[in-house]
């Protein structure tokens, strides 16, 4: 069965409360998943209509995920039916040629292929002979290039060239080039800064303006409801309600997610920073500043300013003669986890010398000191012998947290240390940072999230090209001032 050949008079129509009409081209009709020990989707019954973008919205492990799964053809429910159009399926085996198309949250590229090939991946235009005719192929990527606001990009070059935005919205192009009919995004916009979700929310504007089905999964509240019609709530695998944006708000939405009201955060006060300098940085002259005990230092600017570059700099140069400097990486799984070892292995990675004795590692004082910090840290796991990668994303975050934290750093740098966490873990984790800060840990945290930028530092560092073009203090601090800083043409 051919998607595009659909007629609209056999796709099922609903009514909203306004009373316009609109077509249900994709549907879960009471969708049961089921994994080993676990229940990832219960009885859930969801519509999605054409013309609209549909916000999925719950805490990490709430069902999200198996979801999207679902309908790409990834997962096989266990009970229930999936319906695209007039056809009603219990596994969407064929779901690219019924028009599905994806867009992960972690790009997927082949590195050495050039961006026009990353882009036309499986359906390279041909001429008669069968050959690759190339140059419509750098036509058409060109052309996407630019719907996706890339368009300054040299096709014939790399993927490897691209950085991690560009690779998003690379993907984003694909997800464009061959016509399909519902979209799938998965926290796209987790490594965008503002600027660059504009870009992104302008493609999903002309695809709801096209008629096309879009869902969108995002941990940002800002961003559901600045471009998504309706939200549907998973908490548990169980649906707890499908609301249009402009009849709720965010705090509903975070109560249905987590079953309360979530705390707002308590003002820290800036008593606690000491004069004391924890620690002076001077890279070569390009870079210099001084961070105080009990301090949180902001840094903010868009992607490729050099923000991860500086954290990485400062490790590499302090680490080795001080171990009180500890680094929490932006790719906690790549670079900040084990994800095969338990959650016990990895807290005890950076502690084997307290563990260990005569170089032996101590079997039951490493479980006690795991079960201490899962206690800790709220590390929310069936025991510390389970494997890390099976863990949310936010309780995979506070294991690199963790590991860290038991040194007792002196300065924490930290590097988007909320990306693609649930509300409910990243308010945990801003609570532990605060915590930290109040005890003289200084901090020098990189992150495109405005709001948590504000929210934590008390002053902030903003980079362009590798340097600091301002300091802000806590009476300048804006997200105007900060994109003022980061990119004048941004702050219009």
């Amino acid at each position: 069965m051919n998607h595009k050949g659909l007629s609209s008079d056999k796709l099922r129509a609903a009514q909203w409360p306004d009373g316009t009409i609109y077509l249900s081209m994709v549907a879960l009709e009471k969708v049961t998943c089921d994994f080993p020990g676990v229940r990832a989707l219960d009885q859930v019954s969801l519509e999605f209509h054409t013309g609209h973008v549909h916000a999925l919205a719950g805490e990490n492990g709430a069902g999200k995920s198996t979801v999207l799964r679902i309908l790409s053809g990834l997962t096989r429910p266990t009970r229930g039916r999936v319906r695209v159009g007039s056809g009603s399926y219990s596994y969407l085996k064929h779901a690219h040629e019924l028009g599905i198309r994806v867009v992960p949250q972690e790009p997927v590229l082949v590195p050495d292929l050039s961006i026009a090939e990353n882009i036309l991946l499986g359906h390279l235009p041909r001429g008669r002979s069968g050959a690759v005719n190339w140059g419509k192929v750098m036509r058409c990527a060109h052309e996407l290039l630019r719907r996706v606001g890339l368009d300054t990009l040299n096709p014939e070059e790399p993927a490897s060239c691209l950085s991690g935005s560009q690779m998003q919205m690379v993907q984003v192009a694909r997800a464009l080039s061959d016509g399909g009919e519902t979209f799938l995004f998965d926290e796209p916009s987790s490594s965008l800064s503002s600027p660059e979700f504009a870009k992104l929310a302008a493609v999903i504007g002309v695809l709801r303006d096209q008629g096309k089905v879009v869902i969108y999964v995002s941990h940002r509240m800002a961003e559901v409801f600045s471009i998504c019609d309706r939200v549907s709530v998973l908490r548990d695998g169980k649906l707890m309600g499908t609301l249009e944006t402009s009849a709720t708000s965010p705090e509903e939405v975070i109560r249905l997610m987590i079953g309360r009201n979530l705390d707002g955060a308590a003002e820290r006060s800036r008593t606690c920073i000491g004069d004391d300098i924890a620690l002076r940085i001077d890279l070569s002259g390009v870079v210099e500043l001084r961070l105080r005990r009990g301090e949180i230092v902001g840094l903010g600017g868009l992607i490729g300013a050099g923000r991860t570059e500086l954290l990485e700099k400062v490790f590499r140069k302090h680490s080795e003669k001080d171990p009180s400097v500890a680094l929490v990486p932006e790719d906690r799984q790549h670079a900040g986890l084990a994800l095969d070892l338990s959650v016990a292995d990895n807290l005890a990675l950076t502690n084997l010398g307290m563990l260990s004795r005569f170089g032996v590692l101590n079997m039951r004082r490493k479980q006690s000191f795991a079960e201490k910090w899962i206690g800790k840290l709220g590390i929310r796991c069936r025991s510390a012998r389970q494997s890390a990668r099976n863990l949310s994303g936010g309780n995979q975050q506070k294991i690199v947290l963790g590991k860290w934290l038991a040194r007792e750093p002196r300065v924490l740098l930290l590097d988007e240390p909320t990306r693609g966490i649930d509300i409910a873990a990243r308010s945990e984790i801003h609570g532990i940072l605060r915590e930290l800060a109040d005890r003289g840990t200084a901090i020098l945290m990189a992150s495109s999230d405005m709001p948590e930028l504000l929210a934590l530092s008390d002053r902030i560092l903003v980079m362009r090209s590798g340097r600091i073009t301002a300091e802000l203090g806590p009476r300048e601090m804006s997200e105007e001032a900060i994109l003022n800083a980061a990119a004048p043409a941004y702050a219009g």
